[in-house]
């Protein structure tokens, strides 16, 4: 004999499990709504869920907390993006000293996070157009401020190798290679956009201006060559 209940509230403990006859809740058409946040349990760890109880902002992963007791979101340290400004192409940059550097490559990034590094990592080929005693230098530029060297009035000034001063320099010789690493803290989630400039002193006189040669690979100034060298500048963005 089936009852029908028709009373709006049961009290707690009238029904029992063994009183349900299988198959006549239909909870798909009987059940609406949504079960309050509140009400949610959450899954610890050692049950293999996360312990968490919302959602982390766009960009955070999941780590182990410093008490390594359980998980959180947090800002995963590492390695973000990575650009590049590959140039295998020859130049030549007329009349270029420590006053009158030439730009030579150049690469944009927009850091995601005020907090972030910039690793920038330079590798420039450079020879010039006469022979004599020669000085190359390389200078990193944020924008048009100076970073990572000595004082930019100074022959000397530049981060990373330069060539011998008291070497012997021939343009048809093949070409020098100047590399050059700095990490930045630019301090800005605006595009950001860094410089390398180059430029040759000549030891026969303190403020001689000569010509500049980028991936010459051997260049011969009377009978110029293809380029068979390359440059390259290439920025990481490094979370703090």
């Amino acid at each position: 004999m089936t009852t029908r209940i028709t009373t709006d509230n049961i009290a707690d403990g009238t029904i029992e499990n063994i009183d349900i006859k299988n198959g006549t809740i239909d909870i798909t058409s009987k059940i609406t709504g949504s079960i309050p946040s509140a009400n949610l349990g959450t899954i610890p760890v050692s049950k293999g869920g996360t312990g968490l109880t919302s959602l982390g902002s766009a960009g955070q992963a999941i780590k182990v907390n410093s008490g390594g007791s359980g998980l959180e979101f947090g800002t995963a340290g590492g390695i973000l993006q990575v650009v590049q400004n590959f140039d295998d192409q020859y130049a030549t940059y007329s009349n270029t000293s420590v006053d009158a550097q030439a730009t030579v490559l150049s690469q944009a990034i927009t850091p995601s996070s005020t907090s972030s590094k910039i690793l920038i990592q330079v590798n420039l080929c450079v020879s010039c157009t006469t022979d004599g005693n020669k000085h190359f230098g390389l200078v990193m530029y944020r924008g048009s401020t100076e970073i990572g060297s000595g004082d930019a009035s100074s022959w000397n000034s530049g981060v990373g190798s330069t060539h011998s001063a008291t070497e012997q320099v021939n343009y048809s010789q093949p070409d020098k290679i100047l590399t050059g690493c700095f990490l930045d803290s630019p301090n800005t989630t605006s595009a950001t956009t860094y410089n390398i400039k180059s430029f040759i002193h000549d030891f026969g006189s303190s403020i001689s201006a000569k010509n500049l040669v980028v991936n010459g690979g051997g260049y011969s100034y009377n009978n110029k060559e293809t380029a068979i060298t390359s440059s390259s500048i290439t920025l990481m963005e490094i979370t703090a």
